[in-house]
């Protein structure tokens, strides 16, 4: 008894320890593409669907519930725009690297979710090899433009509440509280995508085929599918036609097929790969109809799932057969790809001795061939996202000029996509609202404006009085000691601002050496009170980030050189998030999150080994 004690508990934190390790691990992976490649400047349908019809009615007090489900383009993205709308007030501030870091967490904890409840039906080692081939496969950036994009939550919220909706409805007893929270999840589901009813549809299908096989249980059966009906109809319903993408739709059914067999051959290119990862899903089917297994049976959760992708491939086919393959669907692709995987180590328990070799092989061909087809797009995701760098940084150079000068032409003439908007007249409009502008990421916003500027001595030069070696800082307004004479000069500067923002921090850009003898830099209250600036190091030539905590009343920031051998410069306060702070500190430090990750995942490996071999 001792002993069996012994070995529940090592398996049970044996394998919590593992969900985390695989939860870090993914979520690193997501992390590192946004501190390398992220950029904080909002992209195309963010400066629409977020500034326009989500943030500026919001701070205009204009904003109603019902503007939440209104269409954006074929979709009702009423969870993305709640969500969107919770971390700018939370925040205080429009910051699309925040909503990149929060979508990162939410889509790992989908998909840790998904590798511990979809191989339920498997044994110890297909549960294992599942756990590590999924674990291993979403290290792979295939997806980068939902990772680097802070406006594709509603991909992620499609599979949440798909993947949760077919579980609580297939996987409980009808009609019971269970299943009712899986129908609360199909309902929500509409509001993600267009193809938020899908999860619906799934079930449907699966009820109509339960119906048929069991006519002692067919009265509660109608009833439940007359129930799961309900949300498919209001979906169609739902949808909204957009004339403008009408030309990518497939245009006959041999477009159809030709993008359905691509999607369904992904990460590969081989149209043999599709039949491979499709097969299991249609065996499957006809063995829950030729077996009729019971009605509780976890394989009709398989199944499920397994039609969900299938449908989700023949929807994208239709709608974006000529739209090319961006890396924004295949989230949902590799998401499918699990549950075909479990389905064929499914087979590997349950059939007999001759035919698991077989299931076993078939399963390991498919995991290599998922593997070395996202090792083979690697190269060319990196390129895509080397190149979404470089364009985030000219459409930041755009838009910082634009808003230290206000001239419309700042934004106009420029190539395609060299400003983060398709229309520049439509861009400037939106730039010019004082209640947006004030509401800017941080690397944007202008910087406050101070009411009044004293300088004394004539220490102090605006932009200018830097070091000929320090560069001029990048969009915002600066002061600098450093003059003529070179370090001779010497006075005081105080900036005056009598409306403090509402964000939690301000953010102030150094150089020089304000730790020197005779240099002071803090912020004063109208009280009197003094917060000084906490610089631990001269930043010398170069600008340096200080962050201090907004006092939320009028407050001056002064500056002092008394030295005659040092200089010193600063920019003019920027508004912080607190939520923003922290994001900084997680993408500067993921190191920190991939370590713990590391050591969990293989820890649980090893003891999860270990634990198989002694039993």
């Amino acid at each position: 008894m001792v002993g069996f004690l012994h070995e529940l508990i090592a398996r049970k934190w044996t394998n919590t320890a593992g969900w985390v390790g695989s939860f870090l691990l993914i979520l690193t992976g997501k992390l590192f593409l946004i501190s390398q490649f992220g950029n904080a400047v909002p992209y195309w349908d963010q400066w629409d669907a977020e500034a326009a019809n989500l943030y500026l009615p919001y701070l205009k007090e204009s904003l109603k519930l019902g503007d939440l489900f209104l269409p954006h383009n074929e979709h009702r993205i009423f969870w993305s725009r709640l969500l969107a709308l919770c971390l700018f007030e939370v925040n205080g501030q429009w910051d699309p690297l925040l909503a990149m870091v929060v979508q990162a967490a939410f889509f790992s904890f989908i998909v840790t979710m998904a590798i511990i409840l979809i191989p339920e039906p498997t044994d110890s080692q297909g549960r294992l090899f599942l756990w590590v081939v999924g674990t291993l496969m979403f290290l792979f950036p295939f997806s980068w433009e939902n990772t680097l994009w802070g406006f594709q939550s509603q991909f992620y919220f499609t599979l949440f509440f798909g993947f949760f909706g077919i579980y609580g409805t297939l996987r409980s007893s009808l009609l019971d509280w269970h299943w009712f929270a899986g129908l609360a999840c199909l309902w929500a589901a509409l509001f993600t995508t267009a193809g938020g009813f899908l999860a619906a549809m799934s079930v449907a299908g699966i009820l109509v085929l339960q119906t048929i096989l069991y006519p002692k249980d067919r009265p509660f059966r109608i009833t439940a599918l007359l129930i799961i009906l309900l949300p498919v109809i209001c979906g169609v319903l739902l949808r909204v036609q957009v004339p403008g993408h009408a030309p990518l739709q497939a245009k006959g059914i041999g477009e159809f097929f030709r993008f359905f067999i691509q999607l369904a051959a992904w990460p590969t290119t081989s149209s043999f790969a599709s039949y491979l990862f499709l097969f299991p899903v249609f065996l499957l089917g006809w063995r829950v109809f030729a077996k009729k297994c019971a009605t509780d049976n976890r394989l009709w959760f398989l199944l499920g799932l397994g039609s969900w992708h299938l449908l989700e491939m023949a929807a994208l086919a239709f709608g974006r057969a000529n739209g090319g393959f961006p890396s924004r669907y295949t989230d949902s692709l590799a998401f499918g790809l699990i549950s075909v995987l479990a389905t064929v180590l499914t087979f590997c328990k349950d059939s007999k001795f001759g035919h698991k070799n077989i299931f076993r092989f078939y399963t390991v061909v498919a995991g290599i061939a998922v593997l070395c087809g996202l090792w083979r797009d690697f190269p060319i995701s990196l390129q895509a996202m080397i190149a979404r760098k470089d364009l985030g940084s000219i459409q930041a150079g755009h838009l910082v000029s634009f808003l230290k000068s206000d001239k419309s032409e700042a934004l106009y003439g420029h190539p395609f996509q060299h400003i983060p908007y398709p229309e520049a007249g439509r861009l400037v409009s939106l730039l010019r609202e004082k209640e947006l502008r004030q509401s800017l990421p941080a690397p944007l916003h202008p910087g406050l404006e101070p009411c009044n500027e004293f300088l004394e001595g004539g220490g102090f030069l605006k932009e200018g009085g830097l070091y000929p070696t320090t560069p001029p800082a990048a969009g915002k307004s600066y002061f600098g000691s450093y003059g003529p004479q070179g370090d001779l000069n010497t006075g005081i500067l105080r900036l005056e601002y009598p409306n403090p923002p509402s964000t939690a921090q301000l953010e102030f850009a150094v150089a020089g050496y304000p730790r020197a003898e005779g240099m002071e830099l803090y912020l004063e209250t109208k009280d009197g009170r003094k917060f000084l600036c906490p610089i631990y190091r001269n930043p010398g030539e170069s600008w340096q980030r200080v962050i201090l905590s907004n006092p939320r009343k009028p407050f001056a920031v002064v500056a002092k050189d008394g030295s005659s051998k040092y200089w010193l410069a600063l920019c003019s306060p920027i508004p912080l998030g607190r939520l923003s702070v922290w994001v900084n500190w997680i993408l500067a430090h993921v190191w920190l999150v991939g370590g713990l990750g590391t050591v969990l995942f293989l820890w649980s490996l090893c003891a999860t080994s270990g634990i198989r071999d002694h039993s």
